[in-house]
């Protein structure tokens, strides 16, 4: 176990391992941006940081692996 995980709680690993699966798995439900994800996930009672910094990182991770992907679109006036 790394010196980082080793540190968490046992429940707080297991939250942490279950974020990716289901990130997926509210993206196949619908598309959402990522403060729309991190409630989402909340209500899963999977909670992000406060600035969501490890939800964006697990994105784009997820992005570089092909698993998900991203585009921007103009805000609607």
């Amino acid at each position: 176990m790394t010196p980082a995980l080793s540190s968490r709680e046992p429940e707080e690993v297991r939250a942490h391992s279950l974020v990716r699966p289901a990130i997926l798995l509210l993206l196949r439900e619908q598309e959402g941006h990522g403060y729309e994800l991190a409630s989402r996930l909340a209500e899963l009672g999977l909670e992000t940081p406060p600035n969501n910094g490890g939800l964006y990182r697990s994105l784009r991770t997820m992005a570089g692996e092909g698993l998900v992907t991203s585009y921007w679109t103009a805000p609607e006036r």
